[in-house]
């Protein structure tokens, strides 16, 4: 009896040892609640920055910025479905391209890694103030920097306060 509890005790420590290794090393992945801690914490952006974010089943875009919005940073978190103790989302890439400053950035094609969405960010210097999708319209503050995921062939098409049709940029991390 006593030989099996302690068998048992042996098995559970190295199983708990396990899956504190998986956490430590970033295998399991950070919770929808702490992805804007997360990357605040892994760009080092000030806690004074505002963020816009959304967050899908498979896919999170963040964009933080300056409060007079001369500075801009932007990150990607994927939530890889086919990975085993995947329980969160991994982080994917970040910058602060300057193309996003001007432009709407495009991430895509993430497919191979079995996401089955796409990300959209800008600092909305062209005054977007609605996406239309295939079934739906979103609303955007023309004034306000924004981070949008929807699924991969949404067909969107960007319009700015004037009515125009506005370009993306698409960008592969």
């Amino acid at each position: 009896m006593k030989k099996s509890v302690k068998i048992l005790g042996i098995v559970v420590i190295i199983l708990g040892l396990f899956v504190l290794l998986l956490y430590v090393d970033g295998r399991i992945g950070v919770s929808k609640a702490n992805i804007e801690s997360d990357a605040r914490r892994s760009q080092k952006i000030d806690e004074s920055w505002a963020a816009a974010k959304d967050i899908s089943e498979d896919m999170a875009a963040l964009i933080f910025y300056s409060k007079d919005k001369s500075d801009f940073t932007y990150a990607i978190y994927i939530r890889r479905p086919k990975v085993l103790f995947s329980k969160g989302y991994f982080f994917r890439g970040a910058g602060s391209a300057a193309e996003s400053r001007s432009h709407i950035q495009h991430f895509y094609d993430f497919s191979y890694e079995g996401v089955k969405s796409e990300a959209f960010v800008s600092m909305n210097k062209c005054k977007i103030n609605r996406i239309e999708l295939n079934n739906r319209t979103i609303e955007i503050d023309k004034d306000k920097p924004f981070a949008v995921v929807m699924p991969i062939n949404s067909d969107p098409h960007f319009y700015n306060d004037e009515g125009e049709y506005v370009d993306i940029m698409k960008t592969k991390l």
